[in-house]
């Protein structure tokens, strides 16, 4: 379940969660919540704090007791919220998983000023699908499963977005690749996949197509600025196509062949950044 979630264009971001989200056996930049900053980086977004609390084996309660102990304060507008596999893993009750996980909900939201547009959750990956899961693959996975649906139940009550990335997790054993070093843990390529997904999902919402004022044509946009602005054209990697100065009032033509693109279009009233497939 996925609800429409605007990013602003300056973040304060805290990732809250278990070893999923510090990236047991990865590098520091090979974690999700890094490889996640980075990508709004390059798309021209302002990052103001990047924060992580987060613990291999942490349930919900380890979680809950982290935020507490961590005397986090209200100045994030953007939370990403990813637990609840050390909570089946460690045989805790199915009812506690629930309402603790509304509890860190609660949190979080105290920490953005009860903005449910800044919070979003992440399912939970199924390490059956790993070397170290594979024997014991269907009972793993079904717990994913209960839990996910859970968390997605849980999102619906709150009305906040919740970003699925349990099917990539689910090629871990197609692709050795995408499994940490540990044969247990997404590497820093899986986490990148999760990264391109959310980010992805995100920018399908985050502006309105139509506020960007541009047309789609056989060989490319055909772009409409209302104020001086700055251009920057992306491809979906994040690297940096093209990048043109437009002025006020001003139509410009930007030449594009088949693939998916990011525009970021700065000015002195913000940024807007949308998505755009050309066929």
């Amino acid at each position: 379940m996925l609800n429409g979630q605007v990013l602003p264009s300056s973040i304060s971001y805290l990732a809250l969660g278990d070893s999923y989200t510090i990236g047991a056996s990865v590098d520091p930049n090979g974690r999700w919540p890094n490889q996640f900053i980075d990508s709004l980086v390059k798309l021209g977004y302002t990052i103001n704090r990047n924060d992580i609390v987060a613990t291999t084996g942490w349930n919900t309660r380890s979680l809950l007791n982290g935020m507490n102990n961590a005397n986090l304060q209200p100045q994030y507008n953007l939370v990403s919220i990813l637990i609840g596999v050390n909570n089946f893993y460690q045989n805790r009750p199915v009812d506690q998983y629930r309402n603790e996980l509304s509890e860190i909900i609660d949190s979080a939201l105290v920490l953005v000023n009860q903005d449910t547009n800044a919070v979003f959750l992440v399912t939970i990956p199924d390490y059956g699908y790993t070397p170290f899961g594979q024997s014991q693959i269907s009972s793993i996975s079904a717990n994913t499963d209960l839990y996910n649906s859970i968390k997605d139940s849980t999102a619906k009550e709150y009305g906040i977005p919740v970003y699925e990335i349990t099917e990539i997790s689910r090629e871990g054993l197609n692709d050795p690749d995408l499994v940490a070093s540990d044969d247990l843990h997404p590497s820093a390529k899986q986490y990148g996949l999760w990264v391109d997904k959310i980010i992805d999902e995100m920018l399908s919402f985050s502006t309105n197509i139509e506020k960007l004022d541009f047309l789609i044509e056989s060989d490319g946009l055909l772009i409409h600025a209302d104020e001086a602005a700055l251009l920057k054209v992306f491809d979906f990697n994040g690297k940096l196509l093209k990048q043109s100065s437009l002025s006020k009032n001003s139509n410009f033509k930007v030449e594009l062949h088949a693939g998916t693109y990011v525009l970021n279009l700065q000015s002195a009233k913000g940024i807007k950044v949308s998505k755009v497939i050309i066929k």
